[in-house]
């Protein structure tokens, strides 16, 4: 039922890309015979009286009515749906009727036809989106995650450790965590596709993301190299989107580093396309990494590699793209480029 009521709340005309609106009709003034011939060859007929669509038959109406023997016994459209009903709604009336076909109507003229296949193939695709929507929030958990538990263990090891600026990071990494657990409680009202842009100054915006992680870099041992550029390159993008695609390809590189090892990040401007990398000296990927199959990290953790998978669409999305070169054992270079 809460998959159904997601269903419920997207957006206004949800049935529109479902509705059959290149139906076959069939005249009331048909011989019932030729109608079960044609029937064999279509899943429904829509039937006409006088050009005007009445009712719709199917071969399992014919067998299961044989006492009936013309086609303005079936002239009825028992159950009708309307184009801004939602697929719950439309399934809900398909079980109420017992039709596997219900008619659709918009301000009172017949559009066409929705089919519980079609339904079916709907739901079940949607189901698969929501279902990798939750893979990614629940994997994008672990980094502010992993980043909280780097700056504790930080705090526990050093006493001379700037406190203030720990706790900062903490902070900024729990109200991360929070956004993305309300984003997950919410995401039954929300249009998580869309992407809410605002004008930023990249290379600002970069070190706000290097800076969150560096409980990652401590908790992994390893050291980082920064060569940010100063010049100014502004670019629209989904702040909270991109700010994950961009550290779950950080976290990874530190993930699947050995410890100790030299992660390098740097940014540059090449033929006004704002370019990050960020290169490690790990264990090497796979191009397989960037859908969702896993790997285990260089510590034998095993990760889901969505995290990769989800920053390539995050990037493609904004109109930019996602490049690497890796060599196992020795080390992976990432691309971002908008």
């Amino acid at each position: 039922m809460e998959l159904l009521r997601y269903y419920n709340k997207l957006t206004p005309n949800r049935i529109n890309n479902l509705i059959d609106r290149n139906y076959i009709t069939v005249s009331t003034l048909e011989n019932i015979s030729q109608v079960y011939q044609q029937l064999k060859n279509h899943e429904y007929l829509v039937v006409l009286n006088n050009e005007v669509p009445v009712g719709i038959i199917t071969l399992n109406d014919l067998n299961q009515n044989p006492q009936k023997k013309s086609l303005f016994d079936f002239a009825s459209f028992q159950c009708k749906v309307l184009s801004n009903h939602s697929p719950h709604m439309v399934l809900n009336l398909m079980q109420i009727s017992h039709k596997d076909f219900l008619p659709v109507f918009e301000s009172n003229d017949f559009i066409g036809v929705i089919s519980l296949r079609n339904l079916s193939v709907w739901l079940a695709n949607s189901l698969l989106d929501k279902q990798e929507y939750y893979q990614k929030v629940i994997h994008d958990l672990r980094n502010p995650i992993s980043n909280i538990n780097g700056c504790i263990h930080l705090l526990k090891d050093h006493d001379s450790i700037d406190k203030t600026q720990i706790m900062e990071i903490c902070h900024s990494s729990c109200n991360h965590a929070l956004a993305i657990v309300d984003e997950l409680l919410y995401i039954e009202t929300a249009d998580f596709k869309s992407l809410k842009k605002q004008r930023t100054e990249m290379n600002t915006f970069l070190y706000e993301c290097i800076v969150e992680q560096k409980g990652l870099f401590y908790q992994k041992g390893g050291n980082v190299k920064l060569d940010i550029s100063n010049e100014k390159i502004y670019r629209d993008i989904d702040r909270k989107q991109f700010k994950r695609a961009v550290q779950n390809v950080i976290s990874n590189s530190i993930k699947f580093s050995f410890s100790l090892n030299l992660v390098e990040i740097r940014s540059l401007n090449v033929d006004n396309r704002w370019i990050l990398e960020i290169k490690d000296t790990g264990i090497g990927i796979s191009k397989e990494r960037f859908n969702s199959t896993g790997r285990s990290e260089s510590d034998g953790e095993l990760s889901t590699g969505l995290g990769l998978f989800f920053s390539k669409k995050c990037v493609e999305q904004h109109g930019g793209e996602i490049q690497f070169d890796s060599s196992e054992n020795q080390g992976t270079s990432f691309y971002i480029k908008i």
